[in-house]
């Protein structure tokens, strides 16, 4: 870290003069009258940006571009009057993005006038949904319960969109609500660690001693007769202290009310710093127990301090310091003033910050580097993350409620999830109403949509993780994909060493994610390998990435299924059914734009994917889930409103084993039965079925077709073809190049007889398939003699993954879809390195013994008649070494 430094304070000026303390260069930081020419103190602050890491080090050049002298002169001018630099800062980075993308328009969708006026308006919004009552009853309890606490204070590391904050100490200019400058340049800027326990010491007695002078003549403080009309006057002393923290905010800076509160908290601590006073833990504890009879017993005083992650950068005392010396922070000298209060059960602080980083707020007590916590058996507090959902949605959608032209409207899907969203566009103009997928892909990127087609690698993990519900396993990965990049926090576990955190189904970021991937130089099938490749994440034991990867895809080039004149029914329930494909679901409907992974089992039911369809949701299956992996909704009929009546499912096994070839397996069918899934209470409609085989050798797309019939649109089995059972056969349509025929039949009888095998062992071992209960009329029905005849399905077997097999597949991807399949897999793991010889993928696999059927995991076995090394072991001494080995 880079050292900071200040010159020496000055007197504390008096407390009705605003104290303007801005981080400018080192040699000019609080001087009120400017002393440099306006471009050498450009030069200044991008010197100072580049020591310490804010810009990058070519920064330095941009004093000497006339492009950027030119574009930055009138805005350095405008800072250099007022000394504060910040707004400068800001222009230099977005200078420098541009500037990275050559030939880019960088859009902001959340930085024009219209949308400033759409957050303020939104951040007035009438807060609705439970996490606020939550919150409080959880301080309340926090405030009786002080065994063996070491501080009151609560981390929320996702704060709440509609939240409000006593002190914001926010990095950028950018940014709502706008930030207490004056409060941050004066906890942030000090020489030494004794500076900084100073002034954060003296800092905390002057606001509990400001505040009490505010509480106690709250009326004048705030000029309450002027807010009209009176009914809208605040009543109690927590509105009250709401209106002298909100009231006239601007997206530029915060109220008057609240300057004028911090210019005199600013203006006091500096005075008790410049007096060289010694610092008093019982006069800090004595001035916050003052605070107890202003306040109600019921609802304590909260101390909220937003975007505080800027309080944990590390302390740097110089060269001076021991090299493993333990670095403090500012947070950490913030906690232990807070520990002298302790026991003041009416003040509780609260830290909101959206960088996540938890373990700098409650760390496991063995990494915390406060001397007092561990010994003396001291706890913290653990992290707030109750915050909601779906606040805006409540109750929106019921049986007969919507339609499908409904359910697809921007404005509908932008009230699902967090309000950020439908409060922007109930407030927005028009403008921002055509751009609220713009705005939500800015927020999910956590920045500017380049156009040039390049993103972070996180923020693709993001894209990705948002519509194939990945589940991530790196915790800085994780954290990281919460600070930046919209994943939501759910709770810590393992002593706060561990997070847990979740791609929530959030419809309006899966539009956003399709735009982002839409510029993207590279397409789908590359940015998931390229994750797959890292750190974080692993392709699953069936492959399910790859398998949402290509329904995720279909979906959005709307590729068409199978040809409709041979998709007849594999399985029929009544004759009046037995039709084509096209016939059964004229009006079938199809909507998604994500896969969410559900937890529980009886998700996979009508009455529940009727809800998870209005929100454009498909579904991942729990692990462990019987008989599929994954599933599609559908409307039956789109004319109808949404209803569990009018929803129909479409099951989905994915297998990445390779006994599963071209040839279908139908006992795989057979255990996708949906009234033993469960997905339907009474009777069914006519379903689809399908199985991915995504290791066989031999691409193609099988429809199986049920017993022969008589039908004149039927087009005859082929005779000699290999029946599966005796009142089934199967028709296969498979694409196949004319070169290599010999080499792809050798692989297809070689995998045909490894599947025959495998299917034999398990069809003796299957039991006897009883027929469930209670599921419905149709199992209550006596002609019903077979499990086939419950339901008319239509049975899909795809092999491969390749564009022979999906035509949503390019050909030029074939080799990345083959790639991602390879990853993660037995024999993945023991290829050599690209600096290794050839036979070092054989000396790994002798490390793994016993674990596949490759001879070089059986080194130690050999046939009898073999000569093997026992001529070189001694029983009593051991391996016996030939006597020329060294």
């Amino acid at each position: 870290m880079s050292k900071r430094a200040a010159p020496t304070e000055p007197a504390a000026p008096p407390a009705s003069k605003r104290v303007k303390l801005s981080k400018v260069d080192h040699q000019a930081s609080y001087l009120r009258e400017p002393i440099q020419p306006v471009n050498g103190a450009m030069a200044m602050v991008l010197s100072n940006g580049v020591q310490s890491g804010e810009f990058p080090h070519d920064a330095l050049y941009l004093a000497i571009n006339a492009d950027f002298v030119k574009r930055m002169t009138p805005i350095a001018e405008t800072c250099y009057q007022a000394c504060d630099w910040e707004e400068f800062r800001a222009a230099v980075l977005e200078y420098l993005e541009a500037r990275s993308n050559t030939n880019v328009e960088v859009e902001h969708k959340s930085n024009t006038q219209d949308g400033r006026e759409a957050t303020i308006k939104a951040w007035d919004e009438r807060f609705v949904g439970d996490s606020a009552d939550v919150l409080r009853k959880t301080i309340l309890y926090h405030t009786s319960n002080v065994e063996s606490l070491y501080a009151r204070y609560i981390p929320i590391v996702q704060p709440p969109q509609s939240a409000f904050s006593i002190l914001n100490t926010r990095s950028k200019a950018t940014g709502f609500p706008p930030r207490d400058l004056d409060v941050t340049n004066f906890l942030t800027t000090y020489k030494t660690e004794q500076m900084a326990r100073k002034r954060c010491h003296w800092f905390m007695v002057a606001l509990f001693e400001t505040l009490r002078e505010y509480i106690t003549d709250i009326d004048n403080k705030i000029d309450i007769n002027t807010i009209q009309p009176a009914g809208e006057q605040p009543q109690n002393i927590a509105q009250k202290l709401r209106y002298l923290m909100t009231h006239g905010q601007s997206f530029k800076e915060q109220g008057p009310l609240r300057i004028a509160f911090y210019d005199l908290v600013v203006g006091k601590a500096l005075h008790y710093c410049d007096s060289q006073a010694k610092m008093d833990d019982y006069h800090l504890y004595e001035t916050a127990e003052l605070l107890k009879g202003e306040i109600s017993k019921d609802l304590p005083l909260v101390i909220a301090c937003d975007e505080v992650h800027r309080l944990a950068e590390p302390l740097d005392d110089g060269p001076d310091v021991a090299p493993f010396a333990p670095r403090w922070t500012f947070l950490h000298l913030l906690r232990q003033q807070l520990s002298v209060i302790v026991r003041c059960r009416h003040i509780v602080t609260v830290f909101l910050s959206t960088a996540s980083q938890i373990q700098s707020f409650t760390p496991p007590s063995v990494l915390d580097p406060s001397a007092r916590l561990l010994p003396r058996g001291f706890r913290l507090l653990p992290p707030f993350t109750a915050l909601g959902f779906d606040q805006l949605a409540r109750r929106m959608v019921g049986p007969g409620k919507v339609h499908i032209e409904d359910i697809v409207k921007d404005g509908f899907i932008c009230r699902f999830g967090r309000p950020l969203f439908g409060t922007r566009y109930k407030h927005g103009s028009t403008l921002d109403k055509d751009t609220i997928v713009e705005f939500a892909a800015e927020k999910l990127l956590g920045g500017a949509v380049p156009m040039n087609g390049k993103i972070s690698s996180s923020g693709e993990l993001a894209c990705l993780a948002n519509r194939l519900a990945l589940s991530l396993t790196a915790q800085e990965v994780q954290l990281e994909q919460v600070a930046n990049h919209m994943r939501m926090f759910i709770t810590v576990k393992d002593g706060n060493q561990t997070a847990v955190t979740v791609a929530a189904s959030e419809p309006i970021l899966a539009e956003a994610s399709q735009l982002i991937t839409s510029r993207l130089q590279k397409n789908l099938p590359q940015l998931l390998k390229d994750a797959l490749e890292g750190p974080s994440l692993d392709l699953g034991d069936r492959g399910e990435p790859v398998a949402l990867l290509l329904l995720t895809m279909a979906r959005d080039k709307a590729v068409a299924t199978a040809p409709t004149e041979i998709a007849l029914p594999t399985h029929v329930r009544k004759p009046e059914e037995d039709i084509p494909f096209a016939d059964a679901f004229p009006f079938a409907q199809l909507h998604f734009n994500h896969f969410i992974r559900v937890t529980d089992f009886k998700v996979i039911n009508r009455r529940y994917l009727c809800r998870a369809f209005a929100r454009g949701a498909a579904i991942l299956c729990a692990p462990h889930q019987t008989g599929i992996d994954a599933l599609l909704i559908a409307l039956i009929d789109w004319r109808e409103p949404l209803a569990p009546d009018n929803i129909m499912a479409i099951p989905i096994q994915i297998m990445r084993d390779q006994p599963f070839g071209p040839e279908p397996w139908t006992s795989l069918f057979d255990i996708m039965d949906p009234y033993d899934l469960g997905i339907y209470d009474g009777d069914a409609p006519p379903s689809i079925r399908v199985v991915f085989a995504l290791a066989s050798l031999l691409p193609g797309t099988t429809i199986l077709q049920g017993p022969p019939r008589e039908s004149a649109h039927l087009m005859p089995v082929g005779e000699g073809e290999e029946e599966q059972e005796p009142t089934r056969q199967s028709r296969r349509l498979m694409k196949k190049e004319e070169e290599g025929q010999e080499q792809e039949q050798e692989a297809l009888q070689k995998q045909k007889r490894t599947g025959e095998e495998q299917r034999q062992e398990e069809k003796a071992k299957m039991p006897p398939k009883e027929p469930a209960k209670g599921k419905g009329k149709q199992l209550q029905d006596e002609n019903i003699k077979t499990p086939h005849e419950k339901f008319t399905s239509y049975d899909i077997w795809c092999a491969g993954a390749s564009s022979k097999t999906f035509a949503v597949i390019d050909s030029a991807d074939d080799s990345v879809f083959a790639s991602l399949l390879r990853l993660d897999s037995a024999a993945s793991r023991y290829e050599p390195l690209s600096c290794e010889p050839p036979h070092a993928g054989a000396v790994k696999r002798h490390m793994h013994p016993a674990s596949c059927v490759g001879d070089d995991h059986w080194v130690f076995w050999g046939p009898a008649d073999e000569p093997g090394q026992d001529e070189d072991f001694d029983d009593e001494h051991g391996y016996v070494a030939d006597s020329d080995t060294i």
